[in-house]
């Protein structure tokens, strides 16, 4: 019994690490951020939230501009060598990676999205 307890565990733990998750609330996947080209800065702000700064261009058009960060857990469980238990297991260490984002939406005429600048290494995860 403390075999197939163990197995289960790993099982599972195997799982989580390979991205295994739920949908989002509401079921569908977040809106990749360069689609936004060409929207209302109204349905933006209602999907994002309010910016964390607006830039008022010498131009006339105005930049949105959003941060965001967070942190990926990987790692951190032991699986069987070759997916035998009696060859050994392997320790997979855990590794912590710092997700960041820095989003600028230019609005043109009509306070529409003329041009998405991303920054960063967390622009096309989950995101607010």
């Amino acid at each position: 019994m403390g075999e197939l307890v163990r197995s289960g565990l790993l099982l599972v733990l195997s799982l989580a690490a390979a991205g295994c998750s739920l949908p989002p609330a509401g079921g569908a996947p977040p809106r990749n951020l360069l689609s936004w080209q060409g929207a209302s800065a109204a349905a933006l702000e209602q999907a994002l939230g309010p910016p964390d700064s607006i830039d008022r261009l010498a131009s006339g058009e105005t930049v949105l501009a959003y941060r965001w960060s967070r942190t990926d857990t990987t790692g951190g469980y032991a699986v069987a060598m070759g997916g035998y238990p009696q060859l050994g297991t392997q320790y997979v260490p855990m590794r912590i990676t710092s997700l960041n984002c820095f989003a600028r939406f230019t609005l043109g005429p009509g306070s529409r999205v003329r041009d998405v600048g991303l920054q960063g290494n967390g622009c096309f995860a989950e995101h607010r």
